[in-house]
C-alpha cells in the first residue's frame, strides 16, 4: 500500500508542479522534478520500494514494524494533503 501512495505522490506533485500549482517543497528533488519527471519517478519508486521491502524483510523487529507505520501514516497524510489541493483547485 506504501508503494502505492508513493506512486499516487510522485504522479501527483509531478502534475502540481508542472502546472504551476505548487513547487516541490523538497529541496532534494526540486531540480530533477522539472528537468528529467521520468527519472525522478524512477528514483523516488526505487528508494521508497528499497526502504520498504528492507521494513517488511525485518518485520519480526519491533523497530522494523513501526517503521512501517510511521512510513504508511506519513504516506496517507501526503495523500490527504494532495486532496487539499485537489479541493482547492477544483
Amino acid at each position: 500500500m506504501v508503494v502505492l501512495l508513493n506512486l499516487f505522490d510522485g504522479v501527483l506533485t509531478l502534475y502540481w508542479v508542472h502546472t504551476d500549482v505548487a513547487t516541490e517543497a523538497n529541496a532534494l528533488w526540486g531540480g530533477l522534478v522539472t528537468s528529467s519527471p521520468v527519472l525522478f519517478m524512477a528514483i523516488k519508486l526505487a528508494v521508497v520500494s528499497v526502504g520498504v521491502s528492507f521494513l517488511y524483510w525485518a518485520r519480526e523487529h519491533r523497530l522494523a514494524r513501526i517503521g512501517l507505520h510511521v512510513v504508511f501514516i506519513a504516506y496517507g497524510l501526503v495523500f490527504a494533503w494532495h486532496l487539499t489541493i485537489a479541493a482547492l483547485v477544483g
